[in-house]
């Protein structure tokens, strides 16, 4: 799934309350190299996942009408 592969790439993070997705936002706008870290990592998580629909339906044509 591509919310854990963001997450375990360092993309991004899962927080449970209002003021802990807060707190991180302020966090990560303060500190530039995190934020350019981030943002790489879910480049990469893109990157690595480009193409996964045509896969997907490439499986799959030959059980639909299509």
């Amino acid at each position: 799934m591509i919310a854990e592969q963001l997450i375990r790439s360092g993309a991004c993070e899962v927080k449970e309350t209002p003021d802990a997705i807060s707190d991180a936002i302020v966090a990560l706008m303060n500190n530039p190299e995190q934020k350019m870290k981030a943002g790489q990592a879910a480049l990469m998580v893109v990157e690595q996942n480009r193409g996964a629909v045509a896969k997907t339906l490439s499986t799959i044509a030959p059980w639909t009408d299509g």
